[in-house]
């Protein structure tokens, strides 16, 4: 009896899920929860799209600004490519590109941002621009406009059902800046050495990955194969140097240091700041990974930040540089204590015979960002610069 009643307790609850369900169908709760379900969904969905568009063409301009390039202003490609290029329906409108992007004589290459100009349901940017940025872009993206209404608009899939409701407005911002980098490579060269190869810093060959005639080509001496770099303005083991650095061959003017200044542990970095040091002796810190460092910037034509002095002082262990600013540079050969030897991958040309060197090319280029604090160097960029996301 007790089995019969449960099964004719089933029976009699036939049909009642069907009729909670046109129950809420009828009322509009299950629509109301697919409208909640879907339309948000496409709307995080697009936000997602529109930000990553944002992003693209964001860092994209700040690279061109960064290495003054003619896209920097003339910038409408970079944001039809990047903008649309992260929307899986390829439609994303790119509704502003401003900022500060100093040009020749301090002119502004982009148009100056106007506070409070969208709507607070387009997201502003966040944060604040970083100490000594040397410029920055911000972007805004929204959904494609509606020309019949001037509006951007998603529509909704349910609830314009519910509502009337046509649809929302979605957007998003992205800033980027850019500025000097924080460390460089554990190699210090002289200002005048750096003057001499660029002509004043005027004469940059173009970055990777362009390939430059062989006459950008530099061999910058490090050590002298006695052991006695230096010349004119007092250097390797001659003695001191209390004085600005203003001619001579390029390498070290304090006595005992031959080219590599104190790196930072596990790495072939310099920490830089307005004063930093030599690793005295003619080797690197860290060989092997030195080693590796200097191979891969060769095979890979990779731009790295190279520290340039411009005051040295003191003696071995007491020395210490003057930062002037880093310059960009490509390695395209060396020969170094305890690094190895590699023939010019730009003319196979080899270190004159019995000498330290370093052979590579100026240039004006993005290096990598190391030892980000918050805040970019405050010394001046000779070609080199670092970028980062800021909002």
């Amino acid at each position: 009896m007790s089995k019969r009643f449960r099964l004719f307790g089933r029976r009699a609850d036939e049909g009642g899920v069907a009729v909670t369900v046109g129950i809420l169908l009828a009322s509009g709760v299950l629509l109301g929860m697919t409208a909640l379900a879907v339309d948000v969904g496409q709307l995080y969905a697009e936000r997602e799209e529109l930000q990553s568009g944002a992003d693209g063409v964001a860092t994209a301009v700040s690279l061109a600004c960064a290495r003054q390039t003619i896209d920097c202003a003339d910038n409408g490609a970079l944001a039809t490519k990047y903008g649309n290029g992260n929307a899986l329906d390829n439609r994303t409108d790119v509704t502003e590109i401003c900022g500060s992007a100093p040009g020749v004589s301090s002119t502004n290459l982009l148009p100056d941002c106007v506070p409070g100009l969208y709507p607070d349901n387009l997201t502003d940017c966040i944060g604040e621009i970083p100490a000594n940025s040397r410029g920055w872009v911000q972007v805004h993206t929204s959904t494609e406009r509606d020309t019949a209404s001037d509006r951007y608009i998603l529509p909704y899939s349910f609830a314009q059902s519910l509502t009337g409701s046509k649809g929302a407005t979605v957007g998003a911002c992205a800033r980027v800046a850019w500025g000097t980098p924080l460390s460089g490579v554990a190699v210090t060269f002289c200002t005048a050495e750096f003057n001499a190869s660029t002509g004043d810093g005027t004469d940059l060959a173009p970055a990777p990955p362009a390939i430059p005639d062989d006459s950008y080509e530099k061999t910058l001496i490090i050590q002298s194969g006695n052991g006695n770099s230096g010349g004119n303005n007092g250097g390797g083991n001659n003695g001191g140097y209390n004085g600005n650095c203003s001619h001579g061959p390029s390498g070290w003017d304090l006595p005992g240091d031959f080219g590599f200044t104190d790196a930072q542990d596990g790495t072939c970095m310099t920490l830089l700041s307005q004063l930093y040091y030599p690793k005295p002796g003619n080797a690197a810190d860290n060989t092997q990974i030195c080693r590796d460092f200097f191979a891969s910037a060769r095979a890979n034509r990779t731009p790295i930040g190279i520290p340039i002095f411009s005051l040295a002082s003191g003696t071995g262990n007491n020395g210490q540089y003057q930062l002037d600013g880093i310059a960009a540079f490509v390695i395209t050969g060396y020969d170094l204590t305890n690094i190895g030897r590699a023939e010019s991958t730009l003319t196979q040309a080899e270190c004159p015979q019995n000498e330290k060197c370093l052979m590579g090319y100026f240039t004006r280029a993005i290096t990598s960002l190391e030892d980000w604090n918050g805040e970019f160097g405050s010394v001046p960029s000779f070609g080199a610069s670092i970028i980062k996301t800021v909002g």
